[in-house]
């Protein structure tokens, strides 16, 4: 059963593994107070309707509370992403060979991430919520990452020079 906690969490950790979003911060600040505020908030309302009109109100005032955090710190993931993509990612030519690179170089890693992530999916056990919502985000995540955004410099290791 999907919630709407579980969205959140998955939305969370899948930009923040992903390296699409360079300040971490906005993510976390958005992410947070969606989770915090609105869905506790839509969930002691839903809880409660129709008797105990304070408790619902009071999540009511706290979902208004944390609307300016919310108008301010979610819309400006795009402009950072955007921003990401022209500036870093994807700047020549040259990016789509490195994409390319990253294909063959890491699939292990995607493979992984890929298998973990279907593994989720098919489990009757995901119940979207909790920690296995958040490693599937982060693999979600981790797919973009190793096939776009990692850069592929690695450091040749001679084994002999550690004789």
């Amino acid at each position: 059963m999907l919630t709407v906690r579980g969205t959140m969490d998955y939305m969370h950790s899948f930009f923040n593994s992903s390296g699409l979003v360079t300040n971490e911060t906005l993510t976390d600040e958005c992410f947070d107070t969606l989770n915090d505020d609105f869905v506790t908030g839509i969930e002691i309302i839903g809880k409660h309707r129709g008797y105990y009109i304070f408790p619902a109100l009071y999540a009511f005032y706290g979902i208004m509370w944390s609307t300016y955090d919310i108008a301010i710190s979610c819309p400006a993931m795009g402009p950072n992403i955007w921003n990401n993509l022209v500036t870093n990612v994807f700047v020549s030519l040259y990016d789509l060979f490195r994409v390319f690179q990253n294909l063959i170089y890491n699939f292990n890693y995607l493979y992984t991430a890929y298998l973990d992530l279907v593994y989720f999916m098919i489990t009757d056990s995901n119940m979207w919520d909790g920690s296995d919502v958040w490693t599937a985000g982060a693999n979600t995540g981790l797919l973009v990452y190793y096939s776009l955004i990692y850069n592929g410099e690695r450091q040749r290791v001679d084994p002999v020079d550690n004789l």
